[in-house]
């Protein structure tokens, strides 16, 4: 045998967990027919189980849960790969999946299986005790079931008999309908008959942690058929600390999508270090730990005016237990909800916008300033040290689908007489020597643009390394190209609630004209040990100010009006983003980027290939009409005066499934894309005199995302 435990680290974090309770085998003292099965190369439990069903020798619906209940006493995917490693053995060049979420089996010949079979099954085993000597006729009884093992309070799942011990056309009707349900609370030991009856039920349970059997049974229940739901409660929010996910740091090496939950899903980002990953933020009981293979959690994605789908690996669909990975097939908008398997309505929600890959390029450029006559005084940056807090910047940026790449363009650009020169064997990098003195060393507020601007051009970010700044400061950004939202932007936030965001053109007023930005950075920084971490979250949080976004809150600090949302410590955009608060680093933990400042950063005109301002012009703000008349609405998709073709729409009425409204067709083709961006909608008002409703449609095109309402009253 082997100590599951010192196997542990081998498996990903809780995909290996020790059962709570004593751990006894059904197969234990079983007294009817079974089989024994001889494991072989490449089989899991799930395919032994799909084998035995397809062979008849087995009450229909026995799945691999019931197979490890009757082998191991367990049937959640983190407790039987200890239990396999316990039984069986374990080596690690063999015994795990290549994700290193599940045990494998050896198939050397030394592994075997029971496999309870349904009475008279054809094809040998061993006989039940009952049928030895004996002509016995088979009473039906109920064989497997399908339901839940979680489940959250206030949200009934669904209970189903999916199988019984004699072939389906031996099982009445009525014996059917008079399948009854036992439910026991396994810690108080109790079992009582549930009111409903039947193949199908729907249950629900309270008592936050509590482990309940379920048995649906005909004449008695069998310990081999039940389901085993356990009460957790669990929550989704857009803001996760990062310490709550893995070490809570960013390093340089770290994947691109190492922050979860992003705003943005990023259209072909497929593959493990660019998909989009989203997670619970919390668990209660705190004593449970949902592993990233337990199938008792599952998530979908509702389509809304954007397309996005679960990634694969090999033939799994990385979409249950604690989260799920997705990428982004069409622009838009999407819901991504996350349910306890069998539940019948979701219990989390995020709303993600789908987006292309925005590439910005970027300069890294290291002043020195003249200093008498013969020598010169530079910035402590280091070209290795600017490449490794760029790719943790990158990390940050990537929520919002955004990617600095060095500038391919060596050319230079004096703003007086210093010295510049491209670095070999680094695109993107630049010595500049000879800088006058206030550029580089105690920069006054009133010269920090002409500052960034050395070395700057089009279309490009300018990092600027200096020595200081006059105050303590380590980033400054206050070069800001123009932004399509100019003035405002309303967006509706993860969960729904409309949010306005206030005055985004950029900070300070400082709007470049010319499509520069700037930002400088102090040696300070530089100087303090371990500081990888903190500049490259200082870059991402000013490289938002070059892309017209402002401190999150109200007035976060003097003279500065801020965004005019609730504030949030753990946005990227809080004014303090390189603060230590209570002993802990806040810039390995404050990562936030949410859907509306994802708006305003997908506008700026710095973003090669950004949109530009879509419009969704409808020809008509209100409906009106006697009830059951059909009144219509034409939509036209914009930018300036140009209708824009291609554009896909989506249309809904609010409340949702309302009888107040209804829509009685149109001129938009089933796949939501109109060809000339002109719908029409047609609209049925079925209520009475007074009533009213609202009709929304979504128009999505390259990135753009514009909502219009239009009013619904009955006369």
């Amino acid at each position: 045998m082997t100590d599951p435990s010192a196997c542990a680290h081998h498996f990903n974090r809780f995909c290996i967990q020790e059962p709570p309770d004593e751990v006894t085998p059904l197969r234990d003292g079983w007294t009817e027919a079974y089989a024994v099965h001889t494991v072989q190369p490449h089989e899991t439990l799930r395919s032994i189980a799909e084998r035995f069903a397809r062979s008849g020798r087995v009450p229909e619906g026995f799945d691999w849960r019931q197979l490890a209940l009757f082998n191991l006493g367990v049937n959640r995917p983190a407790h039987i790969n200890w239990c396999l490693c316990d039984v069986f053995g374990f080596d690690p060049a063999v015994n795990i999946t290549e994700d290193k979420r599940n045990y494998v089996f050896k198939g050397d010949g030394s592994e075997e299986l029971w496999i309870p079979l349904r009475p008279g099954a054809p094809g040998g085993g061993v006989t039940a005790l009952a049928e030895r000597n004996t002509v016995v006729v088979p009473r039906p009884e109920v064989g497997s079931v399908a339901g839940p093992s979680l489940v959250t309070q206030g949200i009934d799942s669904v209970f189903r008999v999916t199988g019984y011990t004699v072939p389906q056309n031996r099982v009445t009707q009525a014996s059917r309908d008079a399948v009854r349900w036992k439910i026991k609370d396994v810690a108080a030991g109790n079992e009582t008959d549930s009111a409903e009856t039947g193949e199908e039920v729907r249950l629900s349970f309270t008592g936050l942690g509590k482990q309940y059997r379920v048995y649906p049974y005909l004449q008695a229940k069998r310990e081999l058929v039940r389901c085993e739901p356990r009460v957790i409660r669990v929550e989704l929010q857009h803001e996760i600390k990062m310490a709550d996910v893995t070490d809570g740091r960013i390093l340089p090496a770290d994947p691109l999508n190492k922050i979860h939950n992003p705003a943005a899903i990023v259209i072909g980002a497929s593959n493990a270090t660019r998909c989009a990953r989203v997670r619970l933020t919390k668990i209660e009981p705190n004593t449970f730990h949902m592993a990233p293979n337990d199938d008792g959690f599952k998530w979908e994605v509702e389509n809304v005016a954007g397309e996005a789908a679960f990634r694969r690996v090999g033939a799994a669909t990385r979409n249950t237990g604690i989260g799920c990975e997705l990428y982004g097939l069409h622009p838009g908008e999407v819901i991504v909800k996350g349910r306890c398997a069998h539940a019948v309505d979701p219990c989390v929600q995020v709303r993600m916008k789908v987006v292309q890959e925005r590439s910005l390029p970027f300069r890294a450029n290291f002043l020195s300033r003249r200093h008498w006559f013969f020598w010169s005084r530079g910035t402590a940056a280091t070209p290795l040290k600017v490449h490794d807090v760029i790719a943790i910047a990158n990390v940050h940026l990537w929520q919002m689908g955004v990617r600095l790449v060095p500038d391919p363009d060596a050319t230079t650009y004096k703003v007086g007489s210093e010295d510049i020169a491209a670095m070999d064997g680094r695109p993107g990098f630049f010595e500049v020597e000879h800088v006058p003195s206030e550029y580089v060393e105690n920069i006054q507020d009133a010269d920090t643009e002409a500052a960034c601007r050395i070395n700057s051009r089009s279309g490009v970010v300018n990092f600027n390394m200096v020595i200081s700044l006059d105050g303590d400061t380590w980033g400054l950004g206050p070069c800001c190209p123009h932004n399509v939202h100019s003035s405002s932007l309303t967006g509706m936030d993860e969960t729904g609630t409309n949010q306005t965001s206030q005055v985004f053109d950029s900070p300070a007023n400082r709007t470049s004209a010319e499509g520069r930005a700037g930002i400088l950075l102090m040696d300070p920084t530089f100087r303090e040990a371990d500081s990888d971490t903190k500049i490259g979250a200082v870059i991402a949080h000013e490289l938002g100010h070059n892309l017209a976004m402002w401190h999150r809150g109200v007035n976060p600090q003097p003279h500065d009006a801020g965004d005019g949302l609730p504030v949030s410590n753990w946005n990227l955009m809080y004014a303090f983003v390189n603060r230590w608060d209570g002993g802990v680093s806040r810039q390995d933990t404050q990562t936030d980027i949410d859907l509306v400042q994802l708006a305003i950063c997908r506008g700026s005109s710095l973003l090669p290939g950004a949109p530009g301002n879509l419009v969704l012009a409808p020809d008509k703000n209100e409906l009106r009409g006697a009830k059951n008349s059909v009144q219509e609405v034409k939509f036209t998709a914009r930018r300036g005066a140009t209708a824009v073709p291609n554009t896909r729409f989506h249309v809904w009425t609010y409340p949702f499934n309302t009888n107040i409204i209804g829509i009685a067709g149109g001129t938009l083709p089933a796949s939501g894309i109109s060809a000339d961006g002109k719908p029409t909608f047609r609209v049925r008002l079925r209520g009475n005199a007074g009533q009213r409703a609202w009709l929304i449609v979504k128009a999505v095109e390259n990135d753009d995302l514009v909502t219009e309402v239009i009013t619904c009253v009955i006369e």
